[in-house]
């Protein structure tokens, strides 16, 4: 079996935090939830009930390396993702997503998931 890296956004790292109401089966145990810095950044920032779990159960899971600022910006303008609505940390997690082997995006967020689906990389929990 083939390894599969799932990278976990902000939506779902919130959902799977907070309200546990991202559906997650059990063939996901096989997988590797992985979640970017500037993920854990963006939910340490924010008002957290238990901080000390939640950044805990964040810095386990294995990290994505952030991306060198100027292939980012190339990726952007590559793909015209600029004007587009697209976050920078967007940007930051489709581009692992789409440059690296058996990583898939998953993500709540329809435009981006639009677009990781367009690459074959959103990772969808009934997969």
């Amino acid at each position: 079996m083939t390894v599969k890296n799932i990278l976990v956004d902000t939506s779902v790292s919130v959902c799977l935090l907070t309200t546990n109401s991202v559906p997650v089966k059990p063939q996901i145990k096989e997988q590797i939830l992985s979640c970017h810095p500037y993920v854990i950044g963006e939910i340490a920032v924010g008002k957290l009930d238990n901080r000390h779990f939640v950044m805990d159960y964040l810095l386990g899971l294995y990290q994505i390396n952030v991306a060198k600022q100027n292939d980012v910006l190339q990726f952007m303008v590559d793909y015209e993702r600029y004007g587009a609505g697209f976050s920078y940390i967007d940007l930051h997690l489709l581009y692992p997503a789409i440059n690296s082997p058996q990583t898939s995006l998953w993500t709540l967020d329809r435009k981006l998931l639009r677009f990781a689906t367009r690459f074959g990389v959103a990772y969808q929990p009934d997969d």
